[in-house]
């Protein structure tokens, strides 16, 4: 699976007019494109822009195809009109968590990790993510939902994403 994501701040005073442009041209451009946007999201506590949209497909193959369309760069190009601070990611799963019913549900919290690892370290951080980080956060209700590997963007390199159903599980 491969995960999409774009990251923005809106220009002020154009809040509205984001919007109608997002209900009504980008989000049916991307699903026409054949990318499942799952969602979107404001951060309220770390750093990075506030706005984050997030696709996925099943295949990298897919995610090209729409990329390179000029029904993309056309869609990304009118986004920009409304949005600065403009960056975007591809993510492939890691394999580490088990993301067979992987989704964005409402009225949920995330509780997103970027980092990035020591060389060497894979087999050590992969046996203490399954046995102790995992099992630690499920207890105090992060329930971890997906790891991500960035494959091409500037983000650090790992995207261990959790997800809660209370602000105050993250906070």
């Amino acid at each position: 699976m491969f995960l999409f994501v774009q990251q923005f701040e809106i220009i002020k005073g154009k809040a509205v007019d984001y919007s109608n442009f997002i209900l009504r041209k980008h989000l049916p451009a991307m699903t026409r494109m054949g990318l499942n946007v799952i969602g979107g999201f404001h951060v309220i506590l770390g750093s990075g822009p506030r706005i984050t949209s997030a696709a996925v497909t099943d295949d990298f193959l897919t995610l090209q195809k729409a990329m390179q369309g000029d029904e993309f760069l056309e869609a990304t190009k009118e986004l920009h009109d409304y949005v600065y601070s403009y960056s975007s990611a591809v993510l492939k799963d890691t394999g580490r968590v088990d993301m067979a019913n992987y989704s964005m549900a409402l009225g949920t919290w995330r509780f997103n990790q970027y980092f990035k690892l020591v060389p060497g370290t894979e087999a050590e951080y992969s046996d203490f993510l399954k046995n102790e980080y995992i099992p630690m956060l499920a207890k105090v209700g992060i329930r971890i939902q997906a790891e991500w590997q960035v494959i091409i963007g500037n983000a650090l390199r790992l995207l261990l994403e959790g997800v809660t159903a209370s602000l105050v599980d993250v906070a």
